[in-house]
């Protein structure tokens, strides 16, 4: 079969693990176009000519080299932090990879997510290596969260992203017994199908208190590259253990 995206755009490595965009890729919806026959495909990702992006690609393995920080399967930015936060219930593993400090023209920008939830025995939820969440997603969950802590917005704001695999849920002012107001935020996480192909309404709900909802904030400064493990906040962060490598 005749490939006629190979040397005009980046090849990407291969995307099965997320079902979402794999559906994307079949219907055509997507950037990534598949080339070849099953058990054999290739994968080009058209939102980057490499004549005109300045992609730089090397085949070694199937690695990617370029320098617009488009990367495949297990060379994506490994060196990222993991946070750890605890609810009542809930011990929460979270990272993000990927943020793009730059937008790109006509481009959805995705970052990697990394996600665990322990609850005892009873809850043991993992999601890796998926681009669930867009840079403006996160950049929107950042200044959202900043502004609950300062008490500004209104009670029940919702941001949910484009893909179904969570939604946050903002309280800047929610009563507490005594008639103490604190802000708060709801993390909902969907459950998936056996397939992991289908949303269902099911769901983790996860209220993250003003301490935590803070060193959330920090992290997501130090996953969009505003904020470095130099920075005093973080760095005491990592020495308490609530990031760490």
């Amino acid at each position: 079969m005749d490939n006629e995206y190979e040397g005009k755009y980046l090849e990407v490595g291969i995307v099965s693990y997320n079902p979402t965009l794999m559906k994307r890729i079949e219907d055509g919806t997507s950037s990534i176009k598949r080339v070849g026959v099953p058990g054999n495909y290739r994968y080009y990702d058209t939102n980057f000519p490499l004549e005109h992006s300045g992609c730089k690609q090397e085949r070694n393995n199937k690695s990617i080299k370029s320098e617009v920080n488009v990367v495949s399967r297990g060379m994506r930015d490994e060196n990222m932090m993991w946070l750890k936060l605890n609810t009542y219930a809930c011990e929460i593993h979270f990272r993000i990879r990927d943020y793009k400090s730059k937008k790109r023209p006509h481009c959805d920008d995705w970052c990697t997510v990394d996600l665990t939830i322990r609850a005892g025995r009873v809850i043991s939820y993992a999601l890796y290596d998926d681009e669930s969440l867009e840079n403006d997603e996160v950049s929107y969950i950042e200044s959202t969260i900043d502004a609950t802590l300062q008490g500004e917005g209104v009670n029940g704001q919702v941001i949910a992203p484009l893909e179904p695999y969570m939604e946050f849920v903002f309280y800047p002012r929610r009563e507490y017994a005594g008639g103490e107001f604190k802000p708060v935020m709801r993390w909902r996480v969907t459950l998936w199908d056996d397939s992991s192909t289908v949303a269902t309404e099911d769901y983790i709900s996860m209220y993250i208190e003003e301490e935590a909802l803070n060193y959330l904030s920090l992290y997501l400064k130090y996953a969009r590259h505003n904020l470095t493990a130099d920075d005093e906040r973080i760095a005491d962060m990592i020495a308490r253990g609530i990031m760490y490598s």
